[in-house]
């Protein structure tokens, strides 16, 4: 039974130590028939949500965004390139 078990626990072991990008981590991924906003687009629809955008960049397929809310907390966010909506934040202090 042991030789049974150990190829299974290995595969297993090997399978939790991949790693995993932003792209998986956050489901920034491009659908058929999407496209990917401009930086700009993105700051202007977050805008329009009320944020403050103070730096935004491009991270294993998401747009890794630095915000301010309402009350002036800063935001770390993980946006989706083509829809511009927030997966992923927390706090960044």
């Amino acid at each position: 039974m042991t030789r049974l078990l150990m190829p299974a626990l290995a595969a297993g072991l090997t399978a939790m130590s991949a790693p995993v990008s932003a792209d998986d981590d956050y489901r920034c991924r491009l659908q058929p028939g999407q496209t990917m906003l401009s930086q700009s687009e993105v700051a202007k629809r977050l805008e329009a949500k009320g944020y403050g955008v103070r730096r935004l960049k491009m991270d294993d397929g998401c747009y890794e965004v630095y915000l301010t809310d309402a009350k002036g907390a800063r935001l770390e966010a993980y946006v989706h390139p083509a829809t511009a909506a927030i997966v992923r934040s927390e706090r960044d202090d």
